[in-house]
């Protein structure tokens, strides 16, 4: 049995790399194209401010519902005035690249328009790569749940920003980029 055992792991571990070949998206595609940077644990912790870190999060959550909930009206106040939404699909290479005010809210409004279904995007896995008094680099995942007659996943994406806080004390992305390992359904730019 134990020989079994070996030779069935022995015969898995050649077949990996086999199977990984040919995929879509490749593995690792966003780190191997830049899309991500992550960093060491604990890196950007210098000047421990929680409040900042939960303040980005909150960007990002907001995303997510303003989405899903159809709030094209709400979505400028997530970005700079030059903001910029960047959607690539399983690759570094832009499918949509959208910046200011009206052309992102915009392509949220056609985006919605193209699904016929609710989304609910349910962000996780949050990290902040760098964190100064004013500029953050953040990473999280989102899986896309769409609900129409039953219950299915519509995509698996990573988001990164760039983002900026203001005299206010609001975190705002320049750049929020979409980066869509792979989707269910029509996309649109």
């Amino acid at each position: 049995m134990k020989l079994m055992t070996t030779a069935t792991a022995a015969l898995f571990a050649l077949a990996l790399p086999a199977l990984a070949e040919g995929t879509f998206p490749p593995q690792h595609w966003a780190s191997n194209s830049g899309i991500v940077d992550v960093q060491p644990n604990g890196s950007v912790w210098e000047n421990e401010n929680a409040v900042d870190a939960l303040r980005i999060q909150e960007a990002f959550n907001r995303w997510g519902i303003f989405y899903d909930e159809g709030r094209s009206d709400l979505i400028p106040s997530l970005f700079t005035e030059d903001g910029k939404v960047v959607s690539t699909l399983g690759s570094a290479e832009p499918i949509a690249e959208n910046q200011g005010y009206e052309a992102i809210a915009a392509y949220v409004d056609r985006s919605l328009e193209s699904q016929l279904d609710q989304r609910r995007h349910a962000m996780s896995d949050f990290l902040i790569d760098e964190l100064t008094e004013t500029t953050a680099k953040a990473t999280a995942y989102g899986t896309v749940i769409k609900a129409a007659d039953g219950i299915s996943v519509g995509a698996l994406v990573i988001y990164t920003g760039d983002l900026v806080k203001g005299e206010d004390g609001v975190w705002k992305f320049q750049t929020l980029t979409i980066g869509i390992d792979d989707y269910a359904g029509n996309l649109a730019n």
